[in-house]
């Protein structure tokens, strides 16, 4: 009896130890329709961003001051950071996305808001007043 209830613990053990990873391996996501890159100017788009194996990425080299930010299923990248998403909300039409942002120094929290104005605009702000508000367009990549 004590033998087959070791050995159903033991078969069971992989199973419990998948499902408590899951939740923790997997990122959120930021709406998919907002996937892709965005600026202030639709103009802008050609100097700043290319397509590579990856998908989009910032041309090199890369413009550390420019306003821009590419959205990936649980990542957004900015000039000089890129942030891992680790939890998403909607509230009233507003997303906001707690990461954890690495750049050259190191690691830092950061709350990001978007506002959709419609499917090629929005409203973004990282972790500041609405006095750091920046309308991005989405680049036609």
């Amino acid at each position: 009896m004590e033998t087959s209830r070791r050995i159903g613990l033991l078969a069971a053990f992989p199973i419990l130890i998948l499902a408590a990873s899951a939740g923790t391996a997997l990122s959120a996501t930021i709406d998919p329709a907002l996937l892709g890159a965005w600026t202030p100017s639709t103009a802008e788009c050609s100097r700043l961003f290319e397509r590579t194996g990856r998908g989009l990425s910032f041309k090199q080299p890369v413009d550390k001051f420019a306003q821009a930010v590419i959205i990936r299923p649980g990542e957004v990248e900015g000039p000089s950071s890129v942030c891992r998403v680790l939890k998403v909300t909607r509230v009233k039409g507003v997303i906001s996305a707690a990461t954890e942002c690495r750049d050259t120094v190191g690691y830092l929290p950061l709350d990001i808001t978007i506002k959709v104005q419609s499917a090629r605009e929005i409203v973004y702000n990282a972790d500041g007043g609405e006095a750091l508000n920046v309308t991005y367009l989405k680049c036609p990549m």
